[in-house]
């Protein structure tokens, strides 16, 4: 996978940076939240806890998609990356 910020506006009043992302997969499936989470965090040399993926749209059989995200200052969000703990079962 390839990708490529397409555009990058700062809100200071949110304290955050909003990203739109261009992703490249060819003739693989669309990433997941967390492995776009991932790189986005790699990209802009943040934790994954201030990336907040918003969403990720495929275009219909070329293998691109588009994704909207936040970059928070502060972390904000969980680390997708990471496993769940097991929820207990109620009897």
């Amino acid at each position: 996978m390839k990708m490529s910020i397409i555009n990058e506006k700062e809100n200071p009043y949110m304290e955050r940076k909003e990203l739109t992302v261009k992703l490249t997969h060819d003739k693989n499936a669309t990433p997941s939240k967390a492995v776009v989470q991932a790189e986005i965090a790699k990209e802009t040399k943040k934790d994954a806890e201030n990336v907040q993926i918003l969403s990720i749209h495929s275009e219909n059989g070329i293998g691109v998609s588009t994704g909207k995200a936040y970059v928070w200052k502060e972390k904000k969000v969980e680390d997708l990356s990471k496993p769940k703990p097991a929820e207990e079962k109620k009897e």
